[in-house]
């Protein structure tokens, strides 16, 4: 409300109840009400004036002398209260289907939102897969799935559409056969590294057992230092081959030392750090 508006309206309600008898003052100050209510296009303030209105109309009823004019002006503007009313609850179902589609409209922007990054973030997943197919050892394939758990937490799989899901399924199948495969192979390739380690490492110190038995007597600290890459050995990943040859320098060794040494030489292959 303007100040000048505000201004008249002020002056016309105080004026009405300083003389709630006045029929001059009442109507003056109940039409303005109602006028300043229909040419309004907001529903707070429309509601404002017509609760002024109608209040001015409630106490103009108890305080009027009710001659039959003021008994006429009583039931006329009953009815024009009853009409702003109707306008309110008209204007007022508008507002609210304006703005239920306009909540709609927002959803259905929100949703579309969500359905694009879904198919960006599934593009990317995809592009990830074929990342995977070339990957060369464990390093970068852990990069991989580090990418994709990321990836992974940024779906928004409750708003999948069925396109989506279906890829979704698709994706994360096709990702699981070939990191299974990828981690397979590469486990195959590290385990046979690690056995043709072995199988130096059991020839070098096979041959320096035998070469210096007489120095290897007692399991000291020269043994320790000696054979330490030996008996770190991890014989789980071990192949069957690879498992004979290490029995085979272990036994040997084990054979050439004496009982108090066999006990020292446990304790030591036992306590070594692996």
């Amino acid at each position: 409300m303007n100040k000048d508006l505000f201004i008249e309206h002020l002056k016309l309600k105080n004026c009405f109840y300083r003389h709630q008898r006045c029929r001059s003052a009442f109507s003056k100050f109940f039409l303005f009400c109602v006028n300043q209510a229909q040419n309004s296009q907001e529903i707070e303030n429309m509601q404002n004036f017509a609760t002024d209105a109608e209040l001015a109309l409630q106490v103009y009823s108890e305080k009027a002398w009710l001659w039959k004019k003021d008994v006429a002006i009583i039931e006329q503007f009953r009815q024009s209260l009853n009409n702003l009313y109707e306008q309110i609850d008209s204007l007022s179902l508008v507002r609210q289907n304006e703005y239920e589609l306009e909540q709609q409209k927002i959803m259905e922007e929100e949703a579309k939102e969500r359905e694009c990054e879904n198919d960006r973030i599934l593009k990317r997943i995809g592009e990830l897969k074929q990342r995977v197919m070339l990957v060369k050892n464990f390093e970068e394939l852990n990069k991989c799935i580090t990418e994709l758990e990321k990836l992974e937490t940024a779906l928004d799989k409750e708003s999948f559409t069925p396109k989506q899901s279906e890829m979704y399924r698709s994706l994360s199948s096709a990702y699981t056969e070939i990191t299974s495969e990828k981690m397979q192979k590469f486990q195959r390739e590290a385990d046979v590294k690690y056995n043709e380690e072995v199988a130096k490492i059991c020839k070098k110190s096979f041959d320096e057992f035998k070469e210096n038995t007489k120095k290897y007597k007692k399991v000291d600290n020269n043994f320790r230092i000696a054979f330490r890459d030996f008996y770190l050995i991890d014989s789980s990943r071990l192949f069957v081959d690879t498992q004979m040859l290490y029995s085979h320098v272990y036994s040997y060794i084990f054979s050439k030392l004496s009982d108090d040494e066999k006990f020292n030489l446990v304790s030591f292959a036992l306590n070594v750090k692996k």
